[in-house]
């Protein structure tokens, strides 16, 4: 994960983050988040922090030079895939996977994967949720959740933000 994590944060540039907003700009990628999270960190890769003790991680990422047409939708395929496998083995190195890896087109034509798994620790079991966009374009936003509780319910409850995730150009 250290690897993707510094290759995606290489890759980022230009975000805007305030410290407490609904709507929030990594890069690229627009995301109308929950009130409440603030972020500490204006530099890639982004971090939040919820009211509930979240850490979330977000980047984002363009591969390589933006494309369209069937060029644009083979790049798409080939980054989900090897999204896929990236999520599963961080699922499965985070504990035991609770939400199964899941693969969604969304109405703007972006690929959402995503999975969740339950953590342990002394106190409190814990949840890791992860998101991939894949824009049609080929751009990625990669989205981490980490804390207590319930990795079901965090995943839903995250869900819809992500899914509603709005690139720009």
């Amino acid at each position: 994960m250290q690897f993707l994590s510094l290759l995606l944060a290489a890759a980022l540039a230009g975000a805007s983050i305030p410290a407490v907003s609904a709507e929030i700009r990594f890069g690229s990628l627009q995301v109308d988040w929950p009130e409440g999270f603030s972020a500490p960190s204006a530099a890639p890769p982004f971090e939040l922090t919820g009211p509930a003790g979240e850490k979330v991680l977000v980047t984002v990422m363009r591969p390589g030079k933006e494309m369209d047409g069937d060029a644009a939708a083979v790049e798409q395929r080939k980054m989900a895939l090897v999204g896929e496998e990236f999520l599963r083995r961080q699922s499965d190195k985070a504990g035991k996977t609770i939400v199964s890896l899941s693969r969604t087109i969304l109405p703007n034509g972006s690929l959402l994967i995503s999975t969740g798994a339950a953590t342990t620790s002394l106190f409190s079991p814990g949840y890791f949720v992860q998101y991939l966009l894949v824009s049609p374009a080929g751009r990625l936003g990669f989205f981490t959740i980490e804390g207590k509780g319930d990795p079901a319910e965090i995943y839903a409850k995250f869900l819809p933000v992500v899914s509603t995730a709005t690139w720009l150009p």
